[in-house]
């Protein structure tokens, strides 16, 4: 019994098909380290804002209070 050869070029033509038709959602086609990237710089600016927050939050606690 001989093994069967994969086709890659039919397989692609298979995924973006069903791609294209709507079969297969949402994909994402990064790398694991451009997502791990991704998500670090993420982080960093959420906790940028937050602390931007609580500084404003703050300051208009202090104007309050004068």
């Amino acid at each position: 019994m001989t093994q069967p050869t994969t086709c890659y070029q039919k397989a692609a033509e298979n995924i973006f098909t069903d791609f294209r038709d709507g079969q297969i959602r949402r994909i994402t086609l990064e790398t694991p380290n451009q997502w791990e990237s991704w998500l670090k710089t993420a982080c960093q600016k959420e906790t940028e804002l937050k602390a931007a927050r609580e500084a404003r939050k703050l300051e208009r606690k202090e104007q309050k209070l004068q």
